[in-house]
């Protein structure tokens, strides 16, 4: 029958009864399936010589390093996997190949590359019928100090492997028993320390292996002065002394002395006289010195060889730190001490010496009241008063751990407590709104004072804290300030507001005494003068408070939300304490107590350790053994033989600080994975490699790299922390959860990561040097660019030769290209001469016809100075003519020197031709646009234009040619007095400049938001492409060239002025136009919305003016009007009234209320009114609208 199969049945047959255990002093961190492990059923532990952890169970072999678990299973397409899921032993080679026995055969596993490889199955197996056996089950493994593997299994003998040569030889029962084994079946195999092998079978003998004659000789399990023989040894361990344990099925635990060759049988039972022998030992082994554990179906026994003091680890119903299962298969001791232990039913238990130190009491241990502790007070005899918000006044014996509840008020079973005062017999016990009690400890008796303030009315009855002085009076912290009990008489000496609660009072050495407050900070009562006050600082000490501490002259401050404070009573100084990552200046902390150099903080997060000494921080939480991270304000006290007692929400943690140990064992770091952009084995090997060499070879243009480094430190996992750097970088640190390195475009050649990692208190382990080689592809290679650099070579010297060539043929033709280049530069330049004197000639002639047009279209005009006009008239278009007569004889003189110079800049021929005609065109024109001046003339608009030009001509041309259409007029010579008018608030409708002294005017303007919305034309006698680009790139609306005709700029002018016009009518008859929509400008834009938002807040307001307008706006009422005409052209009347009428549409479109409602909601006074604006706005009566 197969082995596990042989487990179930014996397991069934066992009559489990429960019995009490001893008190439970180990707490277990538990792994199982909801962790991540295969199953809960594991049978093997062990930890390889890196520092990992390999469990074998029954659903494969699982690989923990601290963070993660991974697991191997059986996979029958693939040759390199685990032949068998169910593992019963394991061990390590020196190479660190590790040997998986499993239920069918025995597996070699690579650690590095991750494959297994059969060594021992049906096929493989020595001598005999190998047909006849079913499976071959591996019970055992052990190697001896010749590097060979001796594997005890169920069935088939003992056998044994050399891993240098692969030779195996089996020892198995013969007819003529040869080899001195009586039994196939070996349960156990053992390599001493003297390099002896031992086994036992499941039978009562113990056999020792002769390497001189390759036999067996057995040793019969008796104990001869107990008459006691062992049954069915199963298990072997070796002591510190070389004797072996053996354990069995039934009589307990066999030691045998190898010197004296005695059996000792030791049939052990609990303080309570329970059996601890019964059933079967799975595993033995020492877990220190004269202590040797074994795991039974009855939980773990630890039993001292030396004192015969015995113990037993059950598990604990409704204890999550207690271990899982009582079925124990394995216990193992780790490199740091850690003990790790196989159950068959509740996965993997780990615990160490520190796990243990926090201990946990309830004062109910069925959790019915006094679950939240809130004082605690030390009487004599080694008794503790614990007061709690939710069940009254306990008593706690912390020798027997028994906690009684004391009865203080019995009308008032549950009293809420704050407060607690031993004072000789008696002892003062203070309570939320319930007042003060004197309970007598001896007779059981209390008395009670409900009003604490005498001469006053009652009040609040809360006490918090309580303090004796020197001269017996005692001090009272209320909810609403201090009292003083004098004798029989209360006195309220500082009233400081309900909620102010004192929640603490200490004394110092000098007689001072102390008061914390949750909302008035700290004060300080002086002897000397008989008065409270606030403390002189240097520095602030922050007003919420909640618990304080006295060390000689410095006062520990635990605030709410500004961390730990120090404060020096001589000096004054005022100092906040922070250490990365456990204090912070933003934390909480709820109580304080000193121990020797060390505070003891408790917060929301934990408890920290804090030595004032040092200046270093520790945190400790639930994965310490605390019960909860979150401890009770000012619940906490350091008894007078060293134990630190803390309360919590659902009961009390207790440890004494002295037997808290620093986890001095220098961790280990494994490179658990390496994931690379790789193909299939490649990325295997690649990963391979890294763990065997620490090198990582990479191609150029590599995907992301990603390294996965454990520290192997199990004692407080999620305490350990990380760093790495790459060649010469700064170091990133990180905790247990950031273990994963990523590394993308590395350039190419070597680069070195150095890693570290800390243990749980800050053993930094050596550093992991990982290199990473980053070679180039073929074609960016060394040959490859040798390659190159030759090809290049070649066309150096190839362009080298055609250059050369090149220059001798330049040189030859330089002479001519000089003459040529010559010739064309003086054409060019005569060319540019005459074109600017032609250009130049346009100006004038524009400015001498339109004052004679003007003044010929003038009525009631004499005959003579018409004639005089027409004859100015007449010389100006003869002018035009002789100049277009010059330009026409310059091109046909040049244009025959073109086959000499070759191509020069010249003007193509038409340009003349277009330059006469439009002189005559404007000669031919001159009367008709006179005439229909005549009939277009109309009242000038309302629009002040500003014209900047140096020229006093053109100034005063185009003053009187746009005066005629334009109310005001100014001229200015340059920017400056431009800018001048401006500042001085004068009202400009317009600006037209010559675009040399006005581009830049236009830039300023456009980049303040008091003049960004004054339109600008720019005017230039130059056709520089460049110079329009960045006269537009400026702001400017409009670019024209010189000469322009007035009655084309008259239309520019016009059509900026009737747009604006134009989108603001739209805007005004479309009520869901959006103000952006009407805007040119980002000046008008930003006014129009601050203008828009006042308005719209105020829009229900029917008081609301253009005076309250121009207040919020922070403008005279002037400055408003003239603003608003400029950024949408009407008045702010006119504004408010269209923004009222706008959200009436809007509402209206909602249909959800009545017009009338709608008519009072926006504003208007009347229904009426509100109906004819509507309509004049609309269009359409408010009854009729439909958004």
């Amino acid at each position: 029958m197969p082995y596990r199969q042989t487990t179930l049945l014996i397991l069934l047959i066992i009559a489990l009864v429960p019995v009490t255990a001893s008190a439970q002093k180990h707490k277990f961190r538990h792994y199982g399936v909801e962790s991540g492990m295969s199953s809960n059923t594991i049978f093997k532990i062990l930890q390889d010589k890196d520092g990992l952890m390999w469990f074998g169970t029954i659903d494969g072999l699982t690989r923990f390093d601290g963070s993660s678990l991974k697991t191997w299973r059986s996979n029958p397409s693939d040759t390199l996997s685990l032949g068998n899921n169910s593992i019963y032993a394991m061990e390590e080679d020196s190479n660190g190949t590790l040997y998986i026995g499993t239920e069918n055969g025995l597996y070699a596993f690579d650690k590095n590359e991750e494959r297994f490889w059969k060594i021992l199955t049906q096929e493989s197996l020595p001598g005999g019928d190998k047909d006849r056996f079913s499976n071959i089950l591996v019970r055992s493994l052990d190697i001896d100090k010749k590097e060979r593997l001796w594997i005890a299994t169920l069935g088939q003998g003992l056998l044994r492997y050399d891993i240098k040569t692969g030779k195996m030889i089996r020892f198995s029962k013969e007819p003529d028993n040869k080899c001195g084994i009586d039994s196939d079946y070996i349960t156990s195999v053992l390599c001493d320390e003297r390099g002896r092998t031992w086994c036992v079978s499941a039978s009562q003998h113990l056999y020792l292996f002769d390497e001189t004659n390759a036999t067996f000789s057995k040793k019969h399990i008796y104990d001869d002065s107990a008459k006691i023989e062992g049954n069915s040894a199963f298990c072997l361990c070796e002591d510190y002394q070389g004797n072996i344990w053996i354990g069995g099925w039934g009589n307990g635990l066999f030691c045998y002395n190898k010197e004296n060759g005695i059996f000792r049988n030791h049939r052990l039972t609990a303080d309570n006289g329970m059996k601890l022998y019964t059933g079967r030992i799975h595993t033995v082994t020492e877990v220190e010195s004269g202590i040797i554990s074994y795991g039974c179906d009855n939980g773990i026994v630890n039993f001292n060889t030396r004192t015969g003091e015995c113990e037993n680890i059950r598990y604990v119903p409704h204890s999550n730190r207690a271990i899982t299962d009582n079925f124990i298969y394995d216990i193992v001791k780790d490199q740091e001490g850690g003990i790790w232990v196989a159950t068959y039913f509740g996965g993997v238990n780990y615990t160490n010496k520190s796990s243990s130190l926090f201990n946990f009491a309830m004062t109910d241990k069925t959790g019915g009241k006094g679950r939240v502790i809130s004082k605690f007070c030390e009487d004599r005899n080694r008794k503790l008063w614990i007061g709690t918000d939710d069940g009254g006044l306990f008593l706690y014996d912390m020798d027997s751990g028994i906690c009684q509840e004391r009865t203080v008020d019995r009308d008032i079973p549950n009293l809420n407590i704050h407060a607690l005062l031993k004072d000789g017999d008696g002892l003062w016990v203070g309570t939320y709104s319930k007042g003060l009690y004197l309970l007598d400890t001896k007779k059981g008796t209390a008395r009670h004072w409900q009003n604490l303030n005498e001469g006053k009315a009652r009040t609040d009855a809360s006490v918090y804290a309580l303090f004796k002085d020197m001269n017996d009076r005692l001090w009272i912290g209320t909810k609403t300030g201090i009292t003083v009990k004098d004798g029989e008489r209360f006195r309220q000496i500082l009233d400081l507001g309900f909620n102010s609660d004192i929640i603490d009072i200490r004394g110092d050495a000098q007689g001072n005494i102390w008061f914390a407050s949750i909302n008035s900070g700290l004060m300080k009562y002086s002897p000397k003068t008989g008065s409270i006050g606030k403390p002189v600082t240097n520095g602030v000490i922050p007003d919420k408070i909640l618990s304080m501490e006295i060390v000689q002259n410095i006062i520990w401050i635990g605030t709410s939300g500004n961390g730990l404070v120090r404060y020096d009573t001589q000096s004054g100084e005022v100092a906040g304490i922070v250490c990365k990552g456990v204090l912070s200046s933003d934390q909480t902390i709820n109580s304080i107590i000193a121990e020797n150099d060390n505070l003891w903080i408790s917060s929301n997060s934990g408890l920290v350790r804090y030595n004032t000494q040092t200046l270093k921080a520790k945190l400790f939480g639930t994965g310490d053994g605390l019960s909860a991270n979150a401890l009770n304000n000012n619940s906490g006290v350091l008894t007078s033989d060293g134990v630190v007692f803390l309360g919590t929400n659902g009961g009390f943690n207790y440890f004494r600080p002295d037997e808290m140990k620093t986890n001095s064992v220098t961790p280990r770091l494994y490179l658990s994975e390496v994931v690379c952009a790789e193909p299939g084995n490649k990325a295997v090997m690649v990963q391979a490699n890294a763990r065997k060499t620490g090198r990582i070879d990479l191609r150029t243009g590599h995907k992301p790299l990603r390294l996965r480094v454990s520290v192997l430190s199990y004692t407080t996992p999620n305490k350990n922390r990380y760093r790495w750097k790459i060649d010469d970088g700064e170091w990133n640190e990180y905790d247990y959860k950031g273990d994963e390195i990523t590394l993308t475009g590395l350039g190419r050649g070597e680069h070195t990561v150095l890693v570290s990692g800390c243990n749980n208190d800050g053993v930094w382990s050596q550093r992991l040097p990982i290199t990473i080689r980053v070679h180039p592809y073929w074609y960016n290679s060394s040959v490859a660019i040798l390659v190159y650099s030759g090809i290049i070579l070649s066309l150096i010297l190839l362009l080298t030769r055609l250059l050369l060539e090149y220059r001798k043929e330049r040189k030859a033709n330089k002479d001519e290209r000089i003459r040529r280049d010559r010739d064309k530069v003086r054409l060019e330049t005569e060319l540019e001469l005459f074109t600017d004197i032609a250009k130049g000639i346009r100006t004038p002639v524009m400015l001498i016809n339109g004052p004679v047009d003007e003044i010929l279209a003038e009525k009631g005009l004499s005959e003579r100075a018409r004639k005089n006009a027409a004859i100015i008239k007449n010389s100006s278009d003869k002018l035009h003519v002789i100049t277009h007569e010059i330009l026409n004889f310059l091109h046909n003189s040049i244009e025959g020197l073109k086959v000499d110079v070759g191509d020069v800049n010249l003007p193509m021929r038409g340009e003349y031709r277009d330059i006469a005609a439009e002189i005559e065109k404007a000669s031919k024109d001159s009367a008709a646009k006179t005439m229909m001046r005549e009939k277009n003339a109309q009242k000038p608009r309302g629009i002040s234009i500003m014209v900047i030009d140096p020229d006093a001509q053109m100034r005063e041309f185009l003053s009187i040619a746009l005066g005629r259409h334009y109310q005001d007029i100014r001229t200015v010579v340059n920017a400056g007095e431009a800018r001048r008018i401006l500042d001085e608030g004068e009202r400009i409708d317009l600006i037209i400049s010559d675009a040399v002294v006005g581009i830049d005017l236009c830039g300023d303007l456009r980049n303040e938001e008091r003049f960004c919305h004054i339109p600008v034309i720019l005017l230039s006698s130059s056709d520089d492409l460049s110079l329009k680009v960045s006269a537009i790139g400026k702001g400017a609306d409009i670019f024209l060239e010189k000469p322009v005709e007035i009655e084309y700029l008259i239309t520019q002018i016009n059509n900026i002025l009737d747009k604006r016009k134009m989108i603001w009518d739209s805007f005004s008859k479309r009520p869901y136009t959006t103000l952006r929509s009407t805007v040119q400008g980002k000046g008008d834009e930003l006014f129009l919305q601050q203008l828009s938002d006042i308005v719209s807040v105020r829009i229900p307001d029917m008081e609301f003016s253009v005076d309250d307008l121009a207040e919020q706006m922070h403008l005279s009422r002037s400055v408003l009007f003239e603003r608003t005409r400029e950024a949408c052209g009407m008045t702010p009347n006119n504004f408010i009234k269209e923004m009222r009428l706008r959200k009436a549409a809007s509402l209206l479109a909602e249909q959800k209320y009545k017009v009338n409602e709608i008519c009072y909601m926006v504003g208007f006074n009347t229904p009426s009114y509100f109906a004819k604006c509507f309509l004049k706005q609309f269009g359409v009566l408010p009854k009729d609208f439909v958004g």
